[in-house]
């Protein structure tokens, strides 16, 4: 069985090792901190349009890893404590806020600071939550 570090015995799960990395990199798309173009099409061109709302896709992606990581990890948010809601809420958050609000997306995409410090809370705390449904899982995380 293949694990992720010689000292734990946690299966690699190759759902983790996609959602995960395509997360981040659409998170980074979507701040601006990045620019990515997968198969001539640039992930901050335009999915969808309502009105005067643009879903590009780098949300699209963001958006549908964190729908698949809720379902494939079978995610109890009734059992997180405050700080693991926290960064569900952020999690979840951000990616939705700035595809879908204009101020939020001006904050995030202003800065390159900024724009980083999104993409770092997001990857923490898809971190997180994949550690949490892990965890309630019954993987051990111990180094004994």
């Amino acid at each position: 069985m293949a694990t992720r570090n010689g000292d734990l015995n946690i299966p690699l799960q190759i759902d983790e090792a996609l959602l995960g990395p395509i997360f981040v990199v659409a998170s980074a798309v979507q701040a601006k901190v990045a620019t990515i173009s997968l198969f001539g099409v640039g992930l901050s061109s335009n999915f969808y349009t309502v009105g005067s709302t643009s879903i590009t896709w780098a949300a699209a992606l963001a958006i549908g890893s964190l729908i698949a990581a809720y379902f494939l990890y079978e995610v109890e948010l009734g059992k997180l404590d405050q700080t693991q809601t926290l960064a569900a809420v952020a999690t979840v958050a951000l990616p939705i806020g700035t595809a879908l609000v204009p101020s939020l997306q001006s904050w995030v995409t202003g800065s390159y600071v900024v724009g980083g410090a999104s993409v770092a809370i997001q990857a923490a705390g898809f971190v997180a939550l994949t550690y949490m449904a892990e965890k309630s899982m019954g993987f051990d995380f111990s180094l004994n």
